[in-house]
């Protein structure tokens, strides 16, 4: 099978489809400063993770929420 052209594309039409690629590809501001925030709150979300941490080993702390919640 052979690859033929069926069109020949101009240079004005490869100018204009990679213009329109290059925009579509292009980050906004708010998609920049969207990226900053989630970067910025990853080391929140791990230091909320490791104080949240359950060890499985020692389950009293599970117990104890529990009582609680059912006293409630």
């Amino acid at each position: 099978m052979k690859n033929t052209k069926t069109k020949k594309v101009t240079i004005a039409d490869l100018a204009k489809m990679i213009k329109e690629d290059v925009v579509d590809k292009m980050a906004t501001k708010d998609d920049i400063t969207e990226v900053k925030n989630l970067i910025e709150g990853i080391d929140k979300r791990i230091d909320n993770h490791a104080l949240n941490k359950v060890s499985y080993d020692n389950l009293k702390p599970i117990v104890k929420r529990i009582e609680v919640l059912e006293k409630a």
